[in-house]
């Protein structure tokens, strides 16, 4: 149904209507029954609302429409304005995913799902420090527990035990065209690359390439020199201008800063 509303709305331009946005993200959530609601709203160039204000306005509807249905909730915001984490891609994620509940994944990635774990917990009534889970991850528990969830809603436990997850075999570096500081990531544009790849559906009937991916090796506002490797594709196929097109999407300047992870908490 949810489907079949949202293709209505590409036909009649509202796909950033807050209000339709917000009924087709709480239709699916509520009906889980979930106790609480944590929502992790992005804002950044890679955002589907860019614009800090947005995210904040698309943050409020869907915590007081939530508490209004009888729900607990709250959000954060939180920034896209570069990949979370070293990985884009299905299987690369999935991958990164895994080494996260066993305490071996990013600093970002982990740190972010921390401080939703630990903001759902509290709303739920049986709140955890942020220690405690830390020490779930780092001891292998969340991991096997996942893996129990997993296997009751049908994955193999054979596969679990060693996935198959190959990333697609030809790599290309992209290096920074000068030394400085990374001042912009186009992430928007490095996802749309990625689609054009074959990481993702340009039409319902595409195929999907699970290991087309782009591994990110930097950070915004951190030095680098000039030669650099800033990031990794993993393509199914040589393709020098498309590879040229994901360099373009890297900015190196004099000066740069390090956006927040988490810019503010609404609720």
């Amino acid at each position: 149904a949810d489907r079949k509303l949202y293709a209505l709305r590409d036909g009649t331009a509202t796909i950033d209507s807050l209000p339709l946005i917000t009924g087709s993200i709480l239709s699916k959530k509520l009906a889980t029954g979930a106790a609480a609601l944590v929502f992790d709203v992005k804002a950044g160039n890679g955002a589907f609302l860019p614009a800090l204000d947005d995210a904040r306005e698309l943050a409020r509807m869907l915590v007081d429409t939530a508490r209004a249905l009888g729900t607990a909730a709250s959000a954060l915001i939180t920034d896209m304005s570069q990949p979370t984490g070293e990985w884009v891609g299905h299987a690369a994620e999935v991958r990164e995913a895994l080494a996260c509940l066993a305490g071996e994944g990013p600093e970002d990635t982990a740190e972010l799902t921390l401080a939703l774990a630990e903001e759902v917990s509290r709303l739920a009534g049986t709140p955890l420090s942020r220690p405690v889970l830390a020490e779930a991850l780092r001891s292998g528990r969340a991991r096997r527990r996942f893996f129990e969830w997993a296997a009751l809603a049908g994955a193999e436990p054979e596969w679990l035990d060693e996935p198959s997850l190959p990333l697609a075999p030809v790599e290309r570096p992209i290096l920074a065209a000068r030394s400085g500081r990374l001042a912009g990531v186009d992430t928007r544009q490095l996802g749309l690359l990625l689609l054009e790849a074959g990481a993702g559906r340009a039409r319902p009937e595409a195929k999907i390439d699970p290991g087309i991916s782009l591994r990110y090796l930097t950070r915004l506002g951190r030095e680098v020199a000039a030669g650099e490797e800033l990031a990794r594709l993993y393509l199914r196929r040589e393709d020098p201008a498309l590879t040229a097109r994901f360099a373009d999407c890297f900015t190196v300047a004099d000066e740069a800063a390090a956006p927040p992870l988490v810019y503010e908490r609404v609720g």
